[in-house]
């Protein structure tokens, strides 16, 4: 059972200031990495490294400036070129020197790299074979070793593959699968041992955790980006330093990592889970209160005769308000001003904590704003809508379909 890890704490179990910011300069990172699968998570990113990234010393730092124009002019003569087949040749001895010195002086392997060239058992151990007429044979390019005695262990696989769009994209070579993938097949061999795989063209690099039994998850970043975008780089090097794959304490090592992470995804949804079932018990509770005030003082019920409906909807609203915030914090609904102001949810709770401390909780007994706002982006999201500048494309999302809860208010017309 591997060990739990905690939220925004570090290893002292107490939160403050430091592990706050922490939280968010590992979101801010991550953010950064394309990623699928059960990725890293900000939870274990945040106990594990309290104050952030560590910075690249000042040796790697040196040697990845050095050597990084040249790879750069290299891919651009590739790009720019008509003929490809002999500026090919050329970027792939640029790329092999480049992919070295990442490995070995950046991100500090140094001897404990290995070309598969010169392992050829631990090269067979690792091939794998398409299916189909005609077999596609890939092998990892290299790996980190480390030799004790009569015990080899692998820290991580490398695949070193021709310049791609995506390392996600399938080859042309017959096998319907990218590379990623198909380090996830080394990964997952017959006699394989270790789980972590590194797969670049020189400039895209991706790391890879494909468990036994488990799912596979990939993070790639641009190393066109990593002067401009420091705080990626640092994550990136440190995760794929020996510490963390060979000679760290186990529970901080990358695989564990990675399945500590999968751990704290699944500990957010069932406390998710749990906050949603008693949002809706407290919900129909006041429902029901109200109800009672309003046919008490003669006016008629608003609600269907069948009590379901009610419980459908209040669940449908709550999941409503999830899938908004959710998508608000993914960046996926409007970042604009406009759309902040007058239908962002997620400033609402800050306002309304400051509205009751200021003017207290019985002023805000006859205030419907809120659910008015909820309402209208629920709309918005759903059909679709242009405020000028600001657009919000319709995305039909079952939770904001307002035929679901019609007795709660009227469709409300949208603008284009």
């Amino acid at each position: 059972m591997s060990r739990r890890r905690g939220g925004a704490s570090g290893r002292n179990g107490r939160a403050g200031d430091g592990a706050r910011s922490a939280v968010q300069m590992h979101r801010e990172w991550l953010e950064l990495v394309d990623a699928e699968g059960p990725f890293l998570s900000v939870p274990v990113m945040t106990e594990l490294y309290p104050q952030g990234m560590p910075a690249l010393d000042r040796g790697p730092k040196e040697a990845l400036h050095r050597a990084k124009p040249v790879f750069d002019a290299a891919w651009d003569a590739w790009d720019q070129a008509q003929d490809k087949g002999p500026a090919l040749q050329k970027y792939r001895r640029a790329r092999d020197t480049w992919v070295r010195i990442i490995l070995t002086e950046v991100i500090g392997w140094g001897p404990h790299y290995a070309a598969a060239a010169d392992r050829p058992v631990f090269a067979e151990t690792y091939r794998v074979r398409s299916d189909g007429i005609h077999t596609v044979t890939v092998a990892p390019t290299g790996a980190l070793i480390r030799d004790t005695g009569d015990a080899t262990t692998v820290g991580a696989l490398v695949l070193v593959v021709d310049p791609a769009a995506s390392l996600r994209e399938l080859c042309d070579d017959g096998w319907a699968a990218g590379p990623i993938d198909r380090m996830g097949a080394m990964l997952r061999a017959t006699g394989s041992t270790c789980s972590i795989g590194l797969v670049t063209d020189g400039r895209w690099w991706a790391l890879v955790s494909a468990p036994r039994g488990g799912a596979t998850a990939s993070g790639v970043v641009d190393a066109q980006t990593w002067v401009e975008e420091p705080a990626t780089r640092n994550a990136f090097i440190a995760l794929l330093g020996v510490k963390r794959l060979l000679r760290g304490a186990e529970k901080d090592r990358l695989p564990q990592l990675f399945a500590d992470s999968v751990l704290a995804a699944e500990e957010v949804t069932e406390a998710l889970g749990t906050q949603v079932r008693r949002a809706v018990e407290l919900v129909v509770s006041a429902i029901s209160q109200s109800i009672t005030d309003t046919v008490r003082h003669g006016r008629p019920d608003p609600l269907p005769d069948d009590t379901h409906r009610v419980y459908e909807a209040v669940v449908t609203v709550m999941m409503r308000v999830v899938f908004l915030l959710f998508a608000e914090e993914r960046g996926l609904l409007p970042t604009q001003e406009l759309y902040r102001i007058g239908y962002g949810l997620a400033g609402v709770l800050d306002g309304l904590e400051t509205r009751a401390r200021d003017e207290g909780e019985e002023s805000m007994d006859g205030t419907y704003f809120v659910w008015h706002r909820l309402l209208a982006t629920s709309n918005a999201v759903y059909h679709g809508a242009i405020w000028g500048t600001c657009a919000c494309p319709p995305t039909a999302a079952p939770c904001s379909t307002p035929s679901v809860s019609a007795f709660w208010a009227p469709p409300i017309p949208m603008a284009r």
